[in-house]
């Protein structure tokens, strides 16, 4: 009769026990375009760096967690320095993406500052490794990080600028400060929001969105 036989099961000729050898499982790796690969190495590198810190974070790890070799992470970002450089491009991409969706010249700087917090926060609750990283770029006063995180603030508060500017012309709301000191105001508040949205136990969304609106309505003279 035959019977099917197992990898690793046993069995007796002559009194003599033999095992049967596992196969041998051929794995093969996917295959991925240079553009696919680049991206999924940063969407590891973003989880590594809000998980380790920007100063911790290495190439071994995203090799790690990729599942590839560390040969491989070096071919696309061939020093760290280059690591740290692509990193926080990425998070400052999305942060200007966030305010360039909200920052619309055809609706009142009101409305605008409205639509930010909704994107901010759900974004941060939805894609936290991402505020994460911004929050310890934001506290790492060094000469390797800071000056680009010091550009990156003053790119996002021309666009604030603009806003407040246009709704103070308009009419819509009146404020002691100037719309270049609102701005670096408003920005404050985005950074205390965050600190809240990582407090234990996490509070709920709306009630970040509140604390942020409120205060920017205050700020703005309109409470």
């Amino acid at each position: 009769e035959n019977t099917a036989l197992k990898a690793g099961s046993t069995i007796t000729m002559n009194e003599t026990t033999v095992v049967m050898q596992p196969t041998t499982e051929i794995r093969r790796r996917t295959r991925l375009s240079p553009n696919a690969r680049s991206r999924q190495l940063m969407d590891h590198a973003i989880s590594v760096f809000a998980q380790r810190g920007i100063g911790r974070a290495s190439h071994a790890e995203i090799a790690e967690r990729a599942h590839v070799s560390v040969a491989t992470v070096f071919n696309y970002f061939r020093t760290r320095e280059e690591l740290v450089d692509a990193v926080l491009s990425e998070v400052e991409s999305y942060l200007y993406t966030l305010a360039s969706q909200a920052h619309n010249a055809n609706q009142s700087a009101q409305s605008c500052i409205e639509q930010f917090i909704e994107r901010y926060v759900d974004a941060a609750y939805e894609h936290g490794e991402y505020n994460l990283i911004a929050l310890e770029w934001g506290a790492s006063i060094r000469e390797d990080v800071w000056p680009r995180f010091a550009q990156c603030c003053e790119r996002l508060q021309a666009m604030a600028t603009r806003t407040l500017k246009r709704g103070m012309e308009l009419g819509e709301f009146r404020s002691k400060l100037d719309c270049d000191h609102l701005a670096q105001l408003l920005s404050s508040i985005n950074y205390s929001a965050s600190q809240m949205i990582y407090q234990t136990p996490q509070p709920p969304r709306e009630q970040v969105k509140e604390f942020m609106l409120k205060s920017c309505k205050v700020a703005m003279g309109l409470l």
